[in-house]
């Protein structure tokens, strides 16, 4: 160990030793790490030999939460966890009268929580986080208080607990409101606004947006004003605004360039890539497209950020599939492939065989196209191949498809019950009746989530196996009709919506549960994507063809175009979302799909995008001979 006098000069009085600290930690906020770890280190050198065993570990406390939190910037989190955890130590000998060790202690947990999050860990994020918060309440730490429920409600948007994650970002909206915090203010409003994009709430995220906007004008912090100028131009694109988000776009990726914000100036090329490469945008141009794309894939890869570069290389590589350039095709979709995989590892689990095959395949079919050229017979042996491979693909993607559900879909709520049932095990003396009462609500509705996917799947296994129709009998719809109706009254009763029915006593030769399965599933959609204070009317009509028509109207956000494609097809997740937070496992109208087609009826949609949807159902009517 070298001497302190070699690198200060002179041993350390505690005001030089603290000043050291400040400029490690302000280094270490600038992206200098190497040099804060170098002060830090060299403060511990000098620390048992200048001060007094407390004063020491006091420093040595601050020492290793700026340590910790320097590898936390570093992303290198399973140090983190080595800093903090000996730094926890380092606390358990310290006085707890000591003043500065319980606020230091509160930022210890809280970045081991913001480690454990950067890990997915997500049960002992929250754990340490809650131990943050319960300690800063203690000691009336209210800006770590603040910290840890913006932090909190990251988390749950993460488990996409949308409801919860709200109510964590508005308590520290409120506290940091009230705290005078204007910066982490923006941050928290941003962060809800996310969450709103998120859910399809495009207009309740413009609002949010624009709040942050202004704040960040206001306390001109140029950088986030045009990262949030960025997320504006995005919810345009999503809502077909082409021309405004490019407006909003261009503004942002001056900004950044001026700023030299190198990550941030690449996500914007990006967005401005997806926009041109969107068939809708009447700007549509593949070549300047590419063009964006390829800049903005040149500084991910430089800056290293993965999400990014994986989601440019899936839009380039659409592009030139669809100009069967398939050597392009395939250089990129290997790479979207691989950086998906490290990016999103759970749902690249589920995806990889499929990946494989497609990429074999886009191989097979460039050399394809150079024998067409040289041979028809061997081309039409080669469309044979390929009919092949295609029934091959959708055979393994449909494996694919269940083993992912059960590893994504019901990974969320098994976490949250795993989570509730660890609070229970551990704090059964300290809870209430009424946050026992809680986690039991959460425990019901997360094992309702699981068990309503279990039953869709083997609903849909079932019906495929033809095990349906077996029941065949003559029956009047409207008794059937009224009571799906009453079974649901209760529900949009809660959500503020009433129900309207118009029967008639028409007859029908059908499977009565698998007609009341299909009414059911359509009044229960119906329900779940209106809005409060509307109706949702259910009438029935003959046609003059004699057949009897169903119809379920909704007053709910609509359906787009690419929703319309794509309504009746399984695990497919629309751009509409429940407006009050439901569980849609993407399976139900599949499921009633196939029941109408077994009942050899049929069903559709007609919807104008924010104007809500009405869906048909018609069955031949029984008229007897």
């Amino acid at each position: 160990m070298e001497n302190e006098n070699d690198f200060f000069g002179h041993s350390m009085n505690p005001e030089q030793i603290h000043n050291h600290l400040i400029a490690a930690d302000t280094e270490s906020r600038r992206g200098n790490y190497d040099i804060a770890e170098q002060n830090i280190r060299k403060v511990f050198e000098v620390l048992n030999e200048t001060l007094l065993l407390e004063q020491s570990q006091i420093f040595r406390l601050r020492a290793l939460l700026i340590l910790a939190q320097t590898m936390w910037r570093r992303t290198d989190y399973n140090q983190v966890l080595v800093f903090a955890d000996e730094a926890i130590g380092v606390a358990d000998r310290i006085s707890d009268t000591h003043k500065d060790k319980n606020p230091t202690l509160t930022k210890i947990y809280n970045v081991i929580g913001l480690a454990y999050w950067n890990l997915s860990n997500y049960s002992l994020s929250l754990e340490y986080y809650s131990k943050a918060m319960e300690l800063g309440e203690k000691t009336g730490d209210k800006i770590g208080v603040a910290v840890v429920l913006g932090n909190m409600g990251i988390v749950y948007s993460n488990l996409t607990d949308y409801s919860r994650a709200l109510e964590y970002f508005g308590n520290a909206l409120i506290a940091h409101e009230e705290l005078g915090m204007k910066t982490e203010v923006a941050n928290v409003t941003c962060n809800i606004g996310v969450i709103y994009r998120t859910l399809g709430d495009y207009t309740r995220a413009l609002e949010y947006f624009r709040s942050s906007l202004a704040a960040f004008k206001d306390l001109g912090n140029k950088a986030e004003v045009a990262r949030v100028t960025g997320n504006i131009g995005n919810v345009f694109s999503l809502t077909s605004n082409f021309q405004q988000a490019l407006e909003y776009y261009k503004i942002a990726l001056s900004s950044h360039e001026e700023l030299g914000n190198v990550a941030d100036t690449a996500i914007v090329i990006g967005y401005i890539g997806h926009m041109y490469a969107e068939k809708s945008f009447e700007e549509y141009d593949p070549e300047k497209a590419k063009k964006y794309l390829l800049d903005a894939i040149a500084i991910d890869e430089k800056v290293g950020t993965k999400a990014d570069l994986y989601e440019n290389h899936r839009i380039i590589a659409k592009l030139y599939k669809a100009e069967k350039n398939w050597e392009k095709f395939a250089e990129h979709f290997e790479k979207y492939h691989n950086l998906e995989r490290e990016v999103h590892n759970d749902d690249a689990k589920k995806q990889a065989q499929r990946f494989a095959i497609e990429r074999d395949i886009a191989v097979m079919q460039r050399e394809k196209e150079i024998q067409l050229i040289k041979n028809n017979e061997l081309a039409e042996l080669n469309a044979t191949l390929e009919q092949k491979n295609r029934q091959l693909i959708e055979l393994d993607a449909e494996k694919n498809e269940f083993l992912g559900i059960a590893s994504h879909d019901l990974k969320n709520p098994l976490s949250s019950i795993l989570m509730i049932a660890n609070f229970l095990e551990e704090d059964t003396e300290d809870l209430s009746i009424e946050k026992i009462r809680e986690f039991a609500s959460d425990i019901r509705i997360s094992s309702q989530r699981m068990l309503d996917l279990v039953i869709d799947l083997l609903d849909i296994n079932r019906i495929e196996q033809g095990m349906v129709l077996s029941n065949i009998e003559v029956f009047s719809i409207d008794e059937y009709i009224e009571r799906v109706v009453q079974f649901h009254k209760s529900s949009a009763t809660n959500k503020g919506i009433a129900l309207q029915t118009t029967t008639i006593p028409a007859r029908i030769q059908v499977d009565p549960s698998a007609f009341v399965q299909v009414l059911d599933n359509l009044v229960s959609n119906a329900i779940k994507f209106s809005h409060s204070d509307t109706t949702v009317e259910v009438n029935t009509v003959i046609t003059p063809e004699n057949f009897v028509r169903i119809s379920i109207k909704d007053h709910g956000p609509g359906l787009t175009e690419e929703d319309m494609s794509k309504l009746f097809v399984r695990f497919q997740r629309l751009s509409a979302k429940p407006t009050g937070n439901e569980i849609s496992t993407g399976l139900g109208l599949s499921i009633t799909k196939k029941l109408v087609d077994n009942m050899n009826g049929r069903i559709w949609c007609e919807s104008e995008f924010g104007k809500g949807a009405v869906f048909f159902v018609e069955l031949e009517q029984f008229i007897e001979s």
